[in-house]
């Protein structure tokens, strides 16, 4: 029951806890610096060419069309900008003639991402913007604005042309963004892995084991999720961009490595769960265990020779870490079986680490499918799931 309670308690601080603050890209300032340029400007030139007193519908429109190709393929781009001004010209042209209700609401996202859908063939996020534009348009446009309603389309389509030329003249470099995200999923995996190892080399504790899981379930959902999303389909979005067209084969490797270096955080994250059956198996603090200790250590260095590949793709390091990761994982392997036989032939005498020869099983297990995903010219990176 006291482990039950522990456990929910565990669960409940994690989901209360804040997400820790992570230092910003170049490319996320870059599109924040876009954002306010293409917003100014389009704001300046649509007041000059329309008559309405205030087009906030144009700065609107141009942050939407450059934070669209700034994290999308130009295609998709395109097909947001379009939903968009699409959207306020029907949010426009409807006016005061539709009075609000649950039907007319009904019948406007119908027709209006009908007309996404099936006319336009947009999907996923560039469909739904339709829909949506048409019910904040009609929401934040009172009624005496309306009739500024051609210049309003105006200011629409100059907002989505200056956004659209300030992101296809200044091009945030995917090259940049993958690199860093990757390097910073490297960097955070090896630190992690080599924090544990250092520490169950010694007495450790199931506080210790709380902090490292927390730490591991960061790294998966976010910054593995993160360089994900930044390595995307970069080497296609590079045709478009010219700081990145020479850069192809750097992206196709880092596409390779994004998959790899993702299903390594799960495993990372899942041998942070062995070790917590493991401490909850122990009551106070756990035994030192040096050969786990050396196994993990080994597996950090592993995964920094990874790392490295990203500046460097010569994988002779990666290598020499590897052999060293084998040598750490027999040492493991004799350990666990050690153990097995103590819960198997252990007589009358229970030893209460016995049982502990399934998690180090299991750690062995996540190391090998690691070592996998880590292994040198071994394809398009799809390796076997933790």
């Amino acid at each position: 029951m006291s482990r039950r309670g522990s456990a929910l308690e565990r669960t409940w601080r994690q989901k209360l806890r804040v997400p820790s603050w992570t230092r910003p890209t170049s490319s996320e300032i870059a599109t924040v610096l876009k954002a306010g340029l293409a917003s100014g400007v389009s704001f300046s030139v649509a007041r000059y060419v329309t008559a309405v007193p205030n087009p906030l519908l144009a700065p609107a429109t141009a942050i939407v069309t450059v934070h669209a190709t700034a994290w999308t393929t130009l295609r998709t781009a395109v097909q947001r900008s379009v939903a968009v001004v699409a959207g306020v010209i029907v949010a426009l042209a409807i006016g005061d003639a539709v009075p609000l209700n649950g039907w007319t609401v009904a019948l406007l996202v119908t027709v209006s991402l009908g007309l996404a859908v099936i006319g336009l063939r947009f999907s996923g996020a560039a469909a739904n913007q339709l829909p949506i534009t048409v019910l904040l348009i009609l929401a934040v446009v009172s009624a005496g604005q309306k009739s500024y309603g051609i210049g309003r389309a105006v200011d629409t389509l100059i907002g989505a042309a200056i956004g659209g030329v300030v992101s296809l003249a200044l091009p945030a470099s995917r090259l940049d963004e993958a690199r860093d995200a990757l390097t910073r999923l490297g960097s955070e995996l090896t630190s992690c892995l080599a924090a544990m190892g250092g520490v169950v080399e010694q007495a450790w504790s199931h506080e210790a084991v709380d902090a490292w899981d927390d730490r591991a379930q960061r790294i998966r959902t976010r910054v593995a999720r993160r360089a994900v999303d930044a390595v995307g389909t970069g080497r296609r979005a590079a045709r478009w961009n010219y700081r990145d067209r020479r850069h192809l084969a750097d992206l196709d490797r880092y596409e390779q490595m994004a998959p790899r270096l993702e299903r390594i955080s799960i495993g990372v994250a899942e041998i942070t769960r062995d070790l917590e059956r493991s401490a909850s198996r122990i009551t106070g603090e756990h035994s030192p265990t040096p050969r786990l200790g050396a196994l993990l250590r080994a597996l950090a260095g592993a995964v920094g020779a990874y790392t490295r590949q990203i500046d460097d793709p010569d994988d002779g390091p990666l290598r020499d870490a590897l052999a060293e990761l084998q040598l750490r994982r027999a040492e493991g392997q004799q350990g666990a079986t050690r153990r097995a036989r103590l819960a198997v032939d252990g007589g009358d005498i229970v030893d209460p680490a016995a049982g502990e020869w399934l998690d180090y099983g299991s750690i062995l297990l996540r190391a090998d499918a690691i070592a996998a995903d880590l292994e040198p010219h071994s394809g398009s990176g799809a390796g076997p799931e933790p």
